[in-house]
């Protein structure tokens, strides 16, 4: 699952910490236009399984994908 941080009801962050309730296996990857490291220190300890920073480059978000498929983090 490709997650943004931020969105309209609720951000990403939230929405991260309820699909790990309901799947805690689920492979979620962060898109994010912000950069700062608080972004990733927000997120729980154990997902997602990568971040990728707007403006998305084709290669990045691929290794993502292919990291989060494989079990490895980004």
């Amino acid at each position: 699952m490709l997650l943004d941080v931020t969105m309209r009801d609720m951000d990403g962050i939230e929405v991260l910490n309820r699909i790990r309730e309901l799947d805690p296996a689920a492979a979620v990857i962060i898109v994010t236009a912000d950069v700062q490291s608080s972004t990733r220190e927000m997120a729980p300890t154990e997902a997602p399984l990568g971040f990728v920073i707007k403006p998305i480059q084709p290669a990045e978000l691929l290794s993502a994908v292919d990291n989060a498929l494989h079990g490895a983090t980004s």
